[in-house]
């Protein structure tokens, strides 16, 4: 994935009822790390991290793409 969109991370997380503690609880990626990324002060998360993401989330991680479309029932209402 050449350019990633974080603010999905936060629009899927939030459209599921996800905290970002939760989301650390799911993922198992430290707090400071994942609020970090949430936040928006990591531009590219590694690839682990991504996949870590995405499998808490139960996206693809390829969603995260920025050019990506939101695939049919992955989420109710996507605004991107």
């Amino acid at each position: 994935m050449e350019i990633i969109d974080i603010s999905k991370i936060n629009k899927i997380r939030k459209n599921k009822g996800i905290t970002i503690k939760q989301l650390v609880e799911l993922s198992g990626i430290s707090y400071t790390t994942l609020s970090k990324i949430c936040a928006g002060y990591v531009a590219k998360p590694n690839t682990k991290t991504l996949n870590a993401i995405a499998k808490a989330l139960d996206v693809p991680v390829s969603i995260f793409d920025k050019y990506a479309t939101c695939p049919p029932g992955i989420l109710s209402a996507c605004t991107w």
